[in-house]
């Protein structure tokens, strides 16, 4: 045991390349059937009989395995960013959205108005029932001064051929509108969007649409 404690202490024993001297007659107790360091039958080679340890870091059949994964910071950074990305694509998806129900209201708008003209050619006056109209909308009649489609409620007024946006909340409700051609109206020839809200107004903005102005149409925009 004199030359182990030795060689333990020698500056060239590392942990993959420990090795044991062991003397002939120096046997370490061993339990009964299993076999233990310097016990080895098979490795009585003389008095320098060398044993190598086998450790974890040499043995390429036991080689550990370490998972990678993600930290709760890092989890953290994702979810802010994705709620960042939400936050700013969201309202312009809404924008885009709205913007194609009204490039949809804008034609049947158009086609009614000059559905009305024709009548007022004809007639000498303007109509104010959609069943005095050569033109047929898709929808629900209204006491036939307006139609109810899915996304509008069209309606025929004296000046002007409306369409307010229909199945959505007070705070989000617009109304889009064409005045027919006039000496008097800023508007004249020109659809207008009136905005209610406050998302409404952004919609207006998005359409183009410049403020009018004036007393009581602060919320009207012109649009191009």
């Amino acid at each position: 045991m004199k030359g182990f404690a030795s060689i333990l202490s020698s500056p060239k024993v590392s942990v993959g390349d420990l090795f044991l001297l062991k003397k002939e007659n120096d046997r370490f107790p061993s339990p009964v059937g299993r076999q233990t360091l310097g016990n080895d039958g098979n490795n009585h080679c003389g008095n320098n009989t060398r044993t190598r340890i086998t450790t974890l870091r040499d043995d390429d059949n036991n080689k550990g395995t370490i998972k990678a994964g993600f930290t709760l910071i890092e989890l953290l950074v994702v979810v802010l960013i994705i709620g960042i990305l939400a936050s700013v694509a969201l309202p312009q998806y809404n924008l885009a959205v709205e913007k194609s129900k009204v490039a949809e209201a804008m034609s049947v708008i158009k086609s009614i108005a000059q559905a009305r003209e024709v009548y007022r050619l004809v007639n000498g006056n303007l109509p104010f029932d959609f069943g005095e109209l050569d033109i047929d909308i898709p929808g629900e009649d209204d006491d036939g001064e307006c139609v109810i489609t899915k996304n509008w409620r069209y309606c025929i007024d004296v000046g002007t051929t409306d369409a307010g946006r229909y199945n959505v909340s007070d705070e989000n409700y617009y109304v889009i509108s064409y005045y027919p051609q006039s000496e008097n109206d800023s508007a004249s020839g020109h659809f207008t969007c009136y905005a209610y809200g406050e998302f409404p107004h952004k919609i207006c903005r998005a359409l183009g649409g410049k403020q009018r102005g004036g007393f009581y149409n602060s919320d009207e925009y012109i649009l191009p």
